[in-house]
């Protein structure tokens, strides 16, 4: 909601001091509405923020569990014509019907399962059993992907088959099976967040120092844009017959989500000579050309495939001179222009050196300080389980050993909240009392907890007889033996979170109104810089794939920052350029002007070496203060400022008057 104000309105005027007196108390009763969550997807989101913020994050994490074991586990029971060809893919070359390979994992009753897999010429199936083994629910989980187990279920069957589909060749690939209804890129095993990556790039998404020449004729030099000024670009080309091309990659966009591309094109020279062209493969759009201001909202394709803005000078082919000029574009989120230019701004970021787990519920958080400083709110730990821990051997059945341990001290996790996973990645069926004499041979956890808070026992695991060949399990040593040939994972929930520091690299800003937000993940590398600097001396090049000397040590999904010894030189980096993955390429690169740099100086430079789209960044979730005196500040400081008439959306004076006057009866 917005309401529009004027300095001399009285109702404004005769309360700003009583509004100003009150705020302490309605900050108070509005303590529900002073954070806004925000779910992010593949990466990307909006946050709509009321006022510009610096260090007020905090981010989310969560582990993603796969419970379908890989193919190369012993879980699997394959068909003869079956062909492992890794881990994550099978092949059947099917010589008639029901051809079937399967895996038992253990599940909940009445609970929410979703699965994602890359299938080729048929489905993966999905049965529900009892604990007597007798079929109660299955599903074509391929067009069904979204499942409840009935009431009563034990365990479920994966089934991977040609069914009836006869004779022919079928592939079964990345196949990831988790709680709950967002589905998840392929895992085996556990993923937490690891080394999160948090930039908001601000209002204005159009970047005007990154327009490059690309013109269509090779026969033509090259024509550098001209920036008169932070807001302002000239075009020009020569008197040839051939049109000339500047191009502008636009940022990552989100998919289904609205923006609007506006400015202000003035043609100079050269007649109606000008087209600015939004486009990919999906999408073709072309921006009205006019002196005021032109307008186009589009909606971003569905595709990981980059947006380009397309300036064409001499489109009709004229062989003249041609001459423009562009002034106060913009790419906002959304269908609406600000009536005043917005510059844009460069991305701020925050790289984080730790991993981050939770169950969707319960989240590990990752927050800065009043400083800056980025802290850990940690809710789950992590413990390898190896040969430097002790290991009770409890009992022997037919076909497996049931060993127990008790690692972290008990009382400080929570009992029911954990999960662990063999060193093939497996997670072992979690049983509520006991272990079960029906899964011979199968993996299986539970705890034996007893005593007041959770005070007294272990978590026993059983471990089969074909894994445990070759280890003597009657002595201690060789239970040690095989835990460090075979070290385990025990991810749990701590039963009292605690803060710890962590290691970071930036602060991540908010800017007032829309921000687009991208969260991902990946390894940040320092090295040294090796410039390539060309023929023409002007420009040092890095990570220029024509010149093997310049190259990064890895794939540069993200530049970080450029350091001239120990100083933060980001500032002097002129272009930077996106190169896609290829055989040559080697990720971003950029190249700084030779009158910035210092010959004699050693320069180092920071960056992602893996990139965001192949990361886990799914189950994220972004929080971020919203201060109610900062935005009645914000209103009255504008007010006192500007007779015009302003609009304030989120926290209106009126809103705010309103729930003063309730608080003392008033109307």
């Amino acid at each position: 909601m917005g309401t529009g104000w004027k300095k001399n309105d009285p109702n404004l005027t005769n309360n700003t001091s009583y509004l100003d007196g009150r705020v302490d108390k309605l900050e108070t009763l509005q303590e529900s509405k002073a954070k806004e969550i925000v779910a992010l997807t593949h990466g990307l989101n909006v946050v709509d923020s009321d006022r510009s913020t610096v260090g007020s994050w905090s981010m989310q994490g969560r582990h993603v569990v796969n419970l379908i074991p890989p193919f190369t586990s012993s879980a699997w029971e394959f068909h003869s014509n079956v062909t492992i060809n890794s881990s994550r893919k099978l092949t059947l070359n099917a010589s008639g019907n029901g051809q079937h390979s399967k895996a038992q994992i253990s599940a909940s009753p009445n609970k929410t399962y979703i699965l994602s897999a890359k299938v080729k010429g048929s489905y993966v199936e999905i049965k529900s059993l009892d604990s007597s083994g007798v079929t109660i629910g299955i599903v074509n989980a391929t067009n069904n992907p979204l499942y409840t187990t009935p009431a009563n279920t034990a365990s479920l069957i994966i089934t991977v088959s040609n069914f009836s589909s006869g004779v022919g060749v079928y592939t079964f690939e990345d196949l990831v099976l988790v709680e709950g209804s967002q589905s998840a890129e392929y895992v085996q095993g556990i993923k937490p967040i690891v080394n999160p990556v948090v930039t908001s790039y601000g209002k204005n998404l159009f970047d005007i120092t990154n327009v490059y020449n690309n013109g269509s004729s090779t026969t033509i030099s090259p024509v550098i844009p001209t920036l008169i000024d932070d807001r302002t670009l000239k075009l020009e080309k020569s008197g040839d017959s051939t049109f000339h091309r500047w191009t502008c990659e636009l940022p990552k966009l989100i998919s289904g989500q609205q923006y609007t591309l506006s400015g202000k094109t003035k043609i100079l020279a050269g007649g109606d000579a000008l087209r600015v062209r939004v486009f990919n493969s999906s999408i073709s759009l072309y921006l009205p050309i006019r002196e005021d201001g032109g307008k186009l909202t589009f909606t971003a394709p569905n595709t990981s495939e980059p947006v380009s803005l397309i300036l064409y000078l001499n489109w009709d082919t004229k062989n003249e001179f041609a001459s423009v000029e562009f002034s106060d574009f913009m790419l906002i989120v959304g269908n609406q222009v600000p009536t005043d230019y917005t510059h844009s701004t460069n991305p701020t970021s925050s790289w984080i050196k730790e991993e981050f787990y939770g169950n969707g519920t319960v989240n590990d958080e990752l927050i800065w300080d009043e400083n800056s400083n980025a802290k850990k709110i940690k809710k789950w730990d992590k413990v390898v389980m190896d040969g430097t821990f002790e290991y009770r051997n409890v009992a022997h059945y037919t076909g497996f050993t049931v060993l127990g341990i008790d690692i972290p001290p008990v009382g400080l996790w929570k009992k029911t909240e954990y999960v662990i996973f063999k060193d093939t990645g497996l997670p072992l069926f979690q049983m509520s009392t006991t272990v079960s004499t029906d899964t011979t041979g199968k993996d299986q956890t539970y705890d034996s907890i007893t005593g007041t808070n959770d005070t007294q026992g272990y978590i026993r695991v059983t471990i089969s007889d074909e894994d445990s060949a070759g280890y003597d399990f009657s002595t201690q040593q060789g239970r040690k033996d095989y835990f460090n040939d075979h070290p385990y994972i025990w991810v749990f929930q701590l039963a009292t979170p605690e803060t710890i520091d962590i290691e970071s690299e930036g602060i991540v800003s908010l800017h007032d109104g829309f921000n687009q937000v991208e969260v991902g993940e990946g390894t940040v590398i320092k090295e040294k810089v090796n410039f390539y600097i060309g023929g023409s001396g002007t420009n040092a090049d890095w990570n220029y794939s024509d010149q093997k000397s310049s190259l990064a040590n890895y794939y540069v999904s993200k530049v970080i920052k450029l350091y001239k010894g120990d100083e933060d030189v980001t500032d002097i980096i002129d272009t930077f350029r996106e190169i896609g993955m290829s055989a040559t390429a080697n990720g971003q690169r950029f190249y700084v002007k030779t009158e910035n740099l210092d010959l004699d100086a050693t320069y180092y430079v920071t960056y992602i070496a893996i990139d965001y789209e192949s990361a886990q960044n799914k189950n994220t979730k972004i929080t971020y203060d919203r201060s109610l005196r900062d935005s009645h500040n914000t209103l009255i400081n504008t007010v006192t400022d500007s007779g015009q008439q302003i609009s304030v959306n989120k926290w209106s004076i009126l809103e705010l008057y309103a729930e003063l006057k309730a608080l003392e009866g008033g109307n």
